[in-house]
Formats: structure tokens, C-alpha cells, sequence
């Protein structure tokens, strides 16, 4: 099956002109260390606080040690979560989310209005 319409084969075409991109492909030696540097400056970590939520968008196109480079992104979130008072944290087991668990009450229902907040206490 074409993709264009029989009477739209005729029509004439631009003349067309090969064109090669290139990129810079900067290398990074040590990727936890550049990851724990970005997550430490404090633009990202004062955003972290008991309740919050954070996105981790992954890509894969072109990059190379894409896991190794995605744990330890969750690794620093887990840390910034227990930094914030959290007794345990971790990622769930789809990998859908990182969760923190805290000795202490949260605010999350003010903090999160617009989402659905499942406050309970641990035996």
C-alpha cells in the first residue's frame, strides 16, 4: 500500500542535499561522582524534602552505561530521602517510584492536594 495518492506521485520534488551532523560526545571518567556532584548542588537538593515527590525521565538513545548512570540517580534520591529523616527507602518493585518511610507524621496531604496520599502507620 503507498503512501502518497496516485496523482500525488507526479508532482515534483525540491532539489535534495546530503547533510552530516556531528555532535560532541564529551566523556565522563567517573559517572557516580559527576551524578553525586549534580544532585548535591543546592538548586536540586534543597527540593528534596520529607514528602516529596521526584521524576527520574530516562531516555536511552546514544548513552552509553544508561543503567549504571539511572542507579545511581535513584542511589542519590535515596539518600537525599534519607538525609530528610526517612527510616527506609527504596524503589518499589516495578521501579515506578522511590519511596521514603518516616518515624514522624508528614504534611503530604497539604503538600500533594492534587494527588492521592495513603497515610497509614506500620505494625
Amino acid at each position: 500500500m503507498p503512501i502518497l495518492l496516485e496523482e500525488q506521485l507526479n508532482y515534483p520534488l525540491p532539489q535534495m542535499h546530503r547533510v552530516r551532523q556531528s555532535f560532541s560526545r564529551p566523556r565522563l571518567e567517573d559517572i557516580e561522582a559527576h551524578i553525586k556532584q549534580e544532585i548535591t548542588k543546592k538548586e536540586i537538593s534543597e527540593k528534596i524534602k520529607p514528602g516529596a515527590k521526584a521524576a527520574v525521565a530516562v531516555g536511552s538513545r546514544g548513552i552509553k552505561n544508561l543503567a549504571k548512570i539511572v542507579k545511581e540517580v535513584i542511589g542519590q534520591i535515596k539518600e537525599a530521602l534519607y538525609k530528610a529523616g526517612a527510616v527506609y527507602a527504596s524503589m518499589s518493585g516495578s521501579g515506578s517510584s522511590v519511596f521514603g518511610l518516616f518515624e514522624a507524621p508528614t504534611q503530604l496531604k497539604n503538600q500533594f492536594s492534587d494527588c492521592f496520599v495513603w497515610e497509614g502507620q506500620l505494625p
